[in-house]
């Protein structure tokens, strides 16, 4: 808990504006310093806002694997593999160069479970 008091403390002195938190996934909230930390908490959050983002998209791709680690990840029933939700998106706003970005938003996700993953084993 002193975690989390000393996060909302911090928190709440960066703000410069009203705005919402969201945590998940209990004591795993606290995701702060992970590589992709801001990609899971955005995509967790659109989730929760029932928009369907890149974000939220690549958050569903892991899923499985972030539910292992105890991220709570709501389901959502889109028409075709969120692998190939995600990839269209992503050409249709960047043509060829979607290739690219698509495998790098993956590597993210997989180097924010590796790092959970790692945090949770030496706790």
């Amino acid at each position: 808990m002193e975690t989390l008091d000393r996060f909302m403390r911090a928190l709440g002195k960066a703000a410069r504006s009203p705005g919402k938190v969201y945590f998940t996934g209990g004591a795993t909230a606290l995701l702060l310093g992970l590589p992709g930390a801001d990609l899971v908490q955005q995509g967790l959050a659109d989730l929760l806002e029932d928009r369907v983002s890149d974000a939220s998209l690549l958050i569903l791709i892991a899923a499985p694997r972030l539910r292992r680690l105890g991220i709570r990840v709501p389901d959502r029933a889109l028409p075709r593999p969120y692998e190939h939700e995600l990839y269209s998106r992503l050409e249709g706003r960047m043509g060829t160069a979607a290739y690219s970005y698509y495998n790098s938003l993956i590597r993210r996700i997989v180097s924010f479970a590796r790092a959970l993953e790692r945090e949770q084993s030496q706790s």
